[in-house]
């Protein structure tokens, strides 16, 4: 579940119905409406494939919504950025490292001193356990 405020609206994106974002938005923090499932789409302007994605974390920054989230099982995070978080491109996955190598999926992003940078949890083929990990980006 992600909250965030913008222009005095809070939006909660949270795991709904069958692993799918749905999105609700509310004034004051205590009462709030649904919206149903987030309408993602893909590159090409067609409508996300019925697929598993959840796990959002999403963010307001130069006139754009930004979300990332895991589609498939945390088989990659994906980015879905426009001003209604639509357009999707994978922009990690997992590997190459054993510690990572079958899943991936975030859990919150920051910038600081101009990168960003993402917690994430991964599942590699060692020991089959998760581990929390960093990742960094400067774009």
């Amino acid at each position: 579940m992600m909250l965030v405020k913008h222009d005095g609206t809070y939006y909660m994106l949270a795991e709904g119905l069958r692993d799918r974002v749905h999105v609700l938005s509310s004034q004051n923090g205590l009462h709030w409406k649904r919206h149903g499932k987030l309408d993602i789409r893909l590159k090409s302007g067609k409508p996300l494939p019925d697929v598993v994605y959840g796990t959002p974390t999403v963010w307001f920054e130069k006139g754009q919504w930004h979300l990332l989230y895991e589609r498939n099982g945390d088989k990659a995070i994906w980015l879905a950025t426009s001003k209604h978080l639509r357009v999707s491109a994978p922009v990690m996955r997992p590997g190459p490292e054993p510690y990572d190598k079958e899943y991936v999926t975030v859990n919150k992003i920051f910038r600081h001193k101009g990168g960003y940078y993402i917690y994430c949890h991964d599942l590699g083929v060692t020991d089959g356990n998760w581990t929390t990990n960093i990742a960094t980006s400067s774009t």
